[in-house]
């Protein structure tokens, strides 16, 4: 039975985009209720239309604690987390407003007001992806290295909801990244800013000096590419590759040079730089979406952490080594075609950085072999020292 039948809401007081859509599409009244805004069309629908379809999302995944949770006569509480109507919007479906009287309104329209998850022992879907992240890492550290993907697991955890086989981990990111699609293309002319650090008593001039390194001198490991295995690391910006490069601790009798260089051709990139926005908890085209989203999310944040050099970077990097490794060799556009390099937000600045899957001839004006594609082209002219 309608609860506020006679008040009406308008899209800037409800704030929400997806339910901000619905009051767009259902208004009927030209003045709103809560701000006293008028126009001269109708831009308010009724309230009881907004909170009829909150209740149908919100009932995907919680409900009533009497019907889904054990009850603990002992203690007298159930099993399980329970919320009031406030913090079930507020923290479950991160949704508030700014105006006291419509918040109130909206919690009083339902009849509820104790809540529970639905699936209140299971992991949702960005959850288990999270885990199942976790768990991969600490294995390719401390236990199966280069044979990750042939593990068993014990049969008994097969038959659990949260089960995520470690030897399927970087699939199941692959599958968030293709529902989200975040595979984007770099044209031709992108400038990429790529830093080195040198003694002080030495210049760089030459374009062999900023490509990525040849084999032999890929003696580093890196936060994408273990020793041995060159790839091409840059920025969008001078700044931004300096910081991401340098550390102070280690530049006595150093300085760093910059350079640009251009791309050539368009770049098949892997974006975790800028991830769309998760949808709003109420829009209920984009279910699913909204759970590789907020995986992703947090997965590109997890890449970027700061790792200490203490002698142990070397372990801490297999893990996203090993998601580069797939991103460049398994992973595919939605035409087939091969991933060249992923964006991502550094560790210092937050900004967006590259890692590119190049070879120095690839970016070399004169390369070795007449059949190599080239990608880069260097900018003489954007050298500079710091």
């Amino acid at each position: 039975m309608p609860k506020h039948p006679d008040k009406y809401v308008c899209a800037k007081c409800i704030e929400d985009e997806a339910l901000g859509e619905l009051v767009v599409e259902n208004a009927e009244s030209k003045r709103c209720d809560y701000c006293s805004h008028r126009g001269r069309k109708a831009i308010a629908a009724p309230l009881d239309a907004v909170t009829e379809h909150m209740a149908v999302c919100i009932n995907r995944e919680y409900g009533d604690p009497q019907e889904e949770l054990p009850w603990d006569s002992e203690d007298e509480r159930y099993f399980g987390d329970t919320f009031d109507t406030r913090e079930m919007l507020c923290e479950a479906a991160n949704f508030e407003v700014a105006n006291e009287d419509l918040m109130e309104d909206i919690v009083d329209s339902f009849s509820r007001d104790l809540w529970c998850e639905k699936n209140w022992q299971v992991l949702d879907p960005a959850q288990r992806r999270f885990a199942g992240w976790e768990a991969f890492k600490e294995v390719v550290k401390h236990e199966r290295r280069y044979t990750f993907w042939s593990i068993e697991d014990p049969e008994e955890e097969k038959w659990d909801p949260d089960y995520m086989p470690v030897g399927k981990t970087l699939e199941e990111i692959s599958q968030a990244v293709r529902e989200v699609g975040i595979i984007k293309i770099v044209p031709p002319g992108k400038r990429i800013w790529r830093v080195r650090i040198h003694d002080a008593t030495k210049s760089l001039t030459s374009e062999a000096e900023f490509t990525t390194p040849p084999t032999e001198k890929a003696t580093q490991p890196n936060r994408m590419s273990p020793a041995g295995v060159p790839m091409f690391y840059g920025a969008d910006d001078l700044r931004t590759a300096m910081k991401e490069t340098l550390d102070a601790s280690r530049m006595a009798g150093k300085k760093a040079t910059g350079a640009c260089f251009e791309t050539l051709i368009p770049l098949s990139l892997l974006d975790l730089a800028e991830i769309p926005p998760i949808p709003s908890f109420f829009d209920d085209e984009h279910v699913e979406m909204r759970y590789s989203l907020i995986f992703l999310t947090r997965f590109a944040r997890d890449l970027a952490e700061p790792i200490e050099r203490d002698g142990r970077e070397h372990i801490e990097y297999v893990p996203t080594q090993a998601f580069t490794e797939y991103v460049r060799w398994e992973m595919k556009t939605s035409e087939g075609e091969p991933i060249d390099g992923i964006r991502y937000r550094g560790s210092v600045t937050g900004k967006a950085c590259y890692v590119l899957f190049c070879n120095q001839d690839e970016c070399l004006a004169e390369p070795d072999r007449e059949e190599v594609r080239r990608w880069l082209r260097f900018v003489p002219e954007s050298l500079r020292t710091a």
